[in-house]
């Protein structure tokens, strides 16, 4: 549901960037998809690159909550909760973005 949600709410939002390709882990459930942002404009991805500019891993209800804006991003962070790993400016972009209540 993510994979296709993600983008949209990019979309909405009226940002312009940050540009590259983000893959979200998930655990329970296993998944994994990749979202491109360019121009300004985001969307879903088939199957995984081999070089993403930034990984979002967490579990999956963390990754809803995140998303839903109910969950603290700096707490899951410090906790482990939420693994970044790449360009970590690029995905502290994003997720300025994408992390938002709605």
């Amino acid at each position: 549901m993510l994979e296709t949600r993600l983008p949209l709410y990019f979309n909405r939002s009226g940002a312009t960037g940050p540009a590259g390709i983000f893959r979200f882990e998930t655990s329970k459930p296993d998944e994994a998809w990749e979202m491109s942002v360019a121009g300004g404009e985001a969307s879903a991805l088939k199957g995984l690159s081999t070089s993403p500019d930034a990984v979002l891993s967490a579990t999956g209800s963390d990754m809803v909550l995140l998303c839903a804006g109910r969950a603290g991003r700096a707490q899951k962070i410090a906790d482990g909760s939420l693994r970044i790993e790449g360009d970590a400016q690029k995905a502290a972009a994003l997720m300025d973005v994408l992390f938002q209540p709605f």
